[in-house]
């Protein structure tokens, strides 16, 4: 089954994205996720994220389309790129 279009509407209509201005220096939330998400996030993946993420982007549909990685793993070590 195809995607649903990534869509990015007008900003203050309905805007799902971060509340994080463009060009902001204040880091997103890297909270932990609900479990809900990370199971989400986890089946477009095909594995469990590894690290602490935020969901910036979502498409048409809510689905999460872009992910901010934390830039640190939960032991120090930077995410692999």
């Amino acid at each position: 089954m195809p995607r649903p279009p990534v869509t990015t509407p007008p900003a203050g209509e309905g805007s799902r994205r971060s509340s994080t201005p463009r060009g902001s220096s204040t880091p997103p939330d890297f909270g932990p996720p609900d479990a809900a998400e990370v199971a989400r996030v986890t089946a477009l993946l095909g594995r469990p994220p590894r690290g602490r993420f935020v969901v910036v982007v979502r498409d048409s549909a809510g689905e999460p389309a872009v992910l901010r990685n934390a830039p640190l793993l939960e032991d120090g070590t930077p995410m692999p790129t």
